[in-house]
């Protein structure tokens, strides 16, 4: 994408054996606001950010989000406590958002200063307090092309979307027949629209032993089931960057599953096709066009 850095590993971003927070894996990269075109965020287990402004010559750790005072609350989900998504708001470039399994996430308005659990509303079924302000396993945040003021949230304990940048949530996935799952994805030709994967909460694999994708009208506040049933029958799982878009109109929807088969839709999730091709396990999924966007 244009204005992507490239990371230059002179220093690699890990902190020493001594750190008082020692890296024990490195879950995201993503690029800063436009308006700093050199800078980078990194996020790592255990809940760690940390920043760059030289495209990744150097790092440095965030201390209003490492040394947060509610830490010692903060667990480790099944694949540790992964600092696992970065998104920054693109009308304001201060606004942050980090999602960390198993602390929740956080929202900070000056650039990552200080940070705010913005929690509220979202169950945590596996703790004594079901409503707690933080210790949710979220496992992906995106933001909606349109108003990024309305985030779509994936939980271990359902799926979500708030109006108002995190302050508070709202489930919109009972009505499914399970609404556990890893991934949500938004498209920039598609606002007010989210895409999801939804999974069985004990098994860890899709609905209906079949492939299958669910969209999500925010306006019409209704899911739409994107897949025939009986198409592409199988025991489907999906990791937590599964699944991506690319910026084409109408949308590219792209999934890789957890048994190696890459799924893709150059119509908004309508039609569907199945790379001819058997991968190991997928963990993450990235797209880019011909244009270089």
């Amino acid at each position: 994408m244009p204005g992507t850095p490239r990371l230059r590993a002179r220093k690699p971003p890990v902190e020493a054996p001594s750190a008082k927070f020692p890296i024990k894996n490195l879950w995201q990269v993503v690029p800063g606001p436009a308006s700093e075109p050199r800078t980078v965020y990194l996020g790592a287990d255990p809940g760690l950010l940390f920043r760059s402004e030289n495209e990744g010559g150097s790092w440095e750790p965030v201390p209003g989000l490492n040394e947060h005072p509610t830490r010692s609350q903060w667990g480790p989900g099944a694949g540790g406590m992964c600092l696992h998504t970065i998104l920054i708001d693109p009308e304001d470039p201060q606004r942050m958002y980090v999602g960390i399994s198993a602390a929740g996430a956080f929202r900070s308005d000056d650039g990552g200063k200080h940070w705010t659990p913005k929690n509220r509303g979202v169950e945590a079924p596996f703790l004594p307090d079901r409503f707690p302000e933080l210790g949710q396993c979220v496992h992906k945040l995106t933001l909606d092309p349109g108003d990024p003021s309305t985030i779509y949230r994936q939980d271990h304990g359902g799926m979500y979307v708030s109006h108002d940048r995190g302050d508070q949530w709202v489930r919109i996935g009972k009505t499914l027949e399970d609404d556990f799952g890893f991934v949500t994805a938004t498209a920039p030709s598609l606002p007010g629209e989210a895409f999801f994967a939804p999974l069985r909460g004990i098994s860890r694999t899709m609905l209906g032993n079949q492939f299958q994708v669910y969209r999500w009208s925010d306006h019409a506040r209704r899911w739409g089931a994107l897949v025939p049933k009986g198409r592409w029958p199988g025991n489907y799982g999906m990791h937590r960057d599964g699944m991506a878009t690319d910026n084409l109109e109408p949308a590219g929807v792209y999934i890789g599953t957890t048994t190696g088969q890459l799924f893709w839709s150059r119509d908004s999730g309508r039609h569907w096709n199945l790379l001819p091709n058997q991968f190991p396990g997928i963990h993450s999924v990235d797209v880019g066009t011909s244009d270089g966007s």
